[in-house]
């Protein structure tokens, strides 16, 4: 992230001082500004519009809206609009912005590249490598082949190691990668439902792709449910399980009856 202040009163930009007659002059279509300054400038104007400025009051409240939404410290000011550019929202043009401004202080383009660092498209991204389909949070196709290269380098030690996921790093940033998980068809599912002693059925507390779970759960789930109870558990076939709970405190008695069903899925190719 390119840091951005005020350096003894003068915008700096990854610590280069820059000539506030960039600013003066409009060489540059932005201005820095302290967002919370802003804030109370805006509410200052907002006060003062008459009944003829209503749409400009209008505009003033969004931007207020906006920069209170934020918590960055300073954001760009267009000189002729009312857009902000937050360096959390729209890193891109924040930095894009910062390049000209650098330009325009005469800073040599080799040390803009070193100072103000772009970070990759990202998103989540389908990448087939080494015979797997992996998902990463950046765009490899935009990087150099140097980056690629780099990268390349640390999957296939990774995937070789038999991690499935991993990060790389590099230009600053660090991405994620993990190997795409293919969906299972579900055959089975077991539903846990609690019933009135005599049988009537109550609730449905939860479907599970695993029976040993699904007990495990209804028993942890019931302790949260009933708590400072004595309980005593009895099985009852298969499937169903008399519940029977004493309040410790009041001497209040619970009981019911959990069944766990097997439901089979798919009997039509439904999923």
């Amino acid at each position: 992230m390119t840091t951005v202040n005020y350096k003894n009163n003068n915008v700096a930009i990854a610590g280069v001082s820059i000539d506030e007659n960039i600013f003066h002059e409009e060489k540059v279509g932005y201005m820095l500004v302290d967002r919370e300054n802003e804030i109370d400038e805006l509410y200052r104007m907002i006060s003062e519009c008459g009944y003829d400025k209503e749409n400009d009051k209008f505009l003033m409240v969004q931007d207020q809206d906006f920069l209170k939404s934020i918590d960055d410290e300073f954001v760009f000011s267009n000189i002729g609009t009312n857009e902000f550019i937050a360096q959390s929202i729209n890193t891109k043009h924040f930095n894009t912005i910062c390049v000209d401004i650098l330009r325009a202080n005469g800073t040599p383009e080799d040390e803009i590249k070193d100072l103000v660092s772009f970070e990759k498209e990202r998103g989540v991204f389908r990448v087939t490598f080494m015979g797997k389909d992996l998902l990463m949070d950046f765009n490899p196709s935009i990087i150099s082949s140097t980056e690629f290269d780099h990268y390349s380098d640390t999957l296939t030690q990774s995937i070789m190691d038999g991690d499935d996921s991993g990060e790389i790093s590099f230009d600053g940033f660090t991405y994620w990668w993990k190997e795409e998980e293919v969906c299972k068809t579900i055959d089975t599912i077991y539903e846990v439902t609690q019933h009135e002693i005599h049988g009537e059925r109550l609730c449905s507390f939860g479907m599970f792709t695993d029976r040993d779970v699904a007990f495990n759960e209804a028993v942890k789930g019931f302790e949260r449910l009933y708590t400072d109870f004595e309980v005593s558990l009895i099985e009852n076939g298969d499937n169903q399980w008399l519940y029977h709970g004493l309040n410790r405190s009041n001497g209040v008695d619970v009981e019911f009856m959990f069944c766990i069903t097997e439901v089979t899925l798919n009997v039509f190719e439904e999923l």
